[in-house]
């Protein structure tokens, strides 16, 4: 018989993988990290979607989307694309060159620290060969809005090979259009160990199955030694306040932020992850570095207030 071939890595961890953003890029190290101290060899996987069975699924679910979006939801959503496209294609020339510089730092970070393997759909069945067991995490793995598809859940494999690391949704209910699906999915294994349990009271399955357990988020279960060695050296910040939120302060977040600094004598550090924005062309590590250093931290960020 012929030799059996040596595992690429002893765990294929299954990510979503966003190519910029400050969350997804930490808690896919985090995740990594945790199994390589169990003593495992990792390597990231992240699946390229196929356009059939995505768009097949999409269309089948369709009408009870449509429905529950009603006239207004769907104009909505339709109005709001056109806005977006409207504002990427009248960015000025600087906010250009501002997106690829952040393009490339975040590239950097991937490079250096997750190298995720990109995987075509149709040939996940021969990952069965490659890995000796899988792990599910964790960051919007789950997240029906990123081309969810049966892969996202290891069907490719025996469950007793999986497990689940905080994988998160990032929404608190499943719509109809989308429950069977998960209930079908889920239904596979006997216990999963998720980021969030709002979302799983939602969810039909079998009496008894799964049992879901609530997990940390992965970043959290790291010391703070370990992120240090991964922030990027940031000692101007020292006597600064870092505001990092994903909207626009107004109001009485603005009113503190001002009185804030006035009480403590900072200047403000203003860290942007919208187009164009102060420090946007910061990656990950810029991220971490500028929390690891300032005097505070004010923010409306999950990740952001982890870190702080």
């Amino acid at each position: 018989t012929a030799p059996a071939v040596a595992p690429r890595a002893d765990v294929g961890l299954i990510v979503h993988f966003s190519t910029s953003n400050y969350g997804n890029h930490l808690v896919n190290f985090a995740a990594a990290r945790v199994l390589e101290q169990c003593g495992r060899s990792v390597e990231l996987l992240h699946f390229r979607g196929h356009i059939e069975p995505t768009l097949r699924g999409s269309l089948a679910r369709l009408p009870l989307k449509l429905r529950r979006l009603g006239f207004r939801g769907v104009t909505d959503r339709v109005f709001g694309r056109v806005r977006r496209f409207l504002r990427k294609s009248s960015l000025p020339a600087q906010v250009e060159a501002s997106a690829l510089t952040r393009e490339a730092r975040f590239r950097a970070f991937s490079d250096e620290h997750l190298r995720p393997r990109t995987v075509p759909v149709t040939s996940r069945h021969s990952l069965v060969a490659e890995y000796a067991r899988f792990a599910i995490g964790s960051d919007q793995i789950w997240n029906y809005d990123y081309q969810l598809g049966p892969w996202n859940f290891a069907d490719f494999t025996a469950t007793e090979h999986v497990i689940t690391l905080s994988p998160s949704v990032g929404h608190s209910t499943i719509p109809l259009e989308w429950r069977a699906f998960y209930g079908e999915q889920l239904a596979r294994f006997d216990e999963v160990g998720t980021r969030e349990l709002d979302w799983t009271t939602t969810v039909p399955t079998a009496p008894g199955r799964p049992a879901y357990v609530q997990l940390i988020d992965p970043t959290l279960a790291l010391t703070r030694a370990t992120w240090a060695k991964v922030a990027t050296s940031h000692v101007e910040a020292a006597d600064r306040l870092l505001v990092y939120t994903l909207g626009e302060l107004t109001g009485d977040d603005a009113s503190f932020v001002r009185e804030t600094l006035l009480h403590h004598n900072l200047e403000e550090l203003r860290l942007s992850a919208r187009e164009g924005g102060p420090h946007w062309e910061s990656n990950a590590a810029d991220f971490l570095g500028a929390i690891n250093a300032c005097a505070g931290v004010v923010t409306d960020s999950y990740h952001g207030a982890v870190f702080a």
